[in-house]
């Protein structure tokens, strides 16, 4: 495996604004999920591997975390 010439980061500032949002509203799904998920369960952990699992089909954004939220919701309850 050749090393890389180059590496770039991209430092969109308007991401880093919106990330606060999207912690929050993961930590407030974590807390209204909490009472109605089995004990052991990961809820944070389950919510990223859903995303990652339709990361292909709906990409990144607030819709895409949206619809994440309400299958891993169904799934992990």
């Amino acid at each position: 495996m050749a090393p890389f010439d180059c590496l770039a980061f991209d430092a969109d500032d308007t991401l880093w604004h919106s990330e606060d949002g999207f912690q929050a509203t993961e930590a407030a799904f974590c807390e209204l999920l909490a009472p109605y998920v089995s004990a052991g369960i990961d809820i944070q952990a389950a919510l990223t591997a859903t995303e990652r699992a339709n990361l292909h089909t709906y990409g990144y954004g607030v819709k895409a975390f949206g619809l994440s939220m309400m299958e891993a919701a169904i799934t992990i309850s």
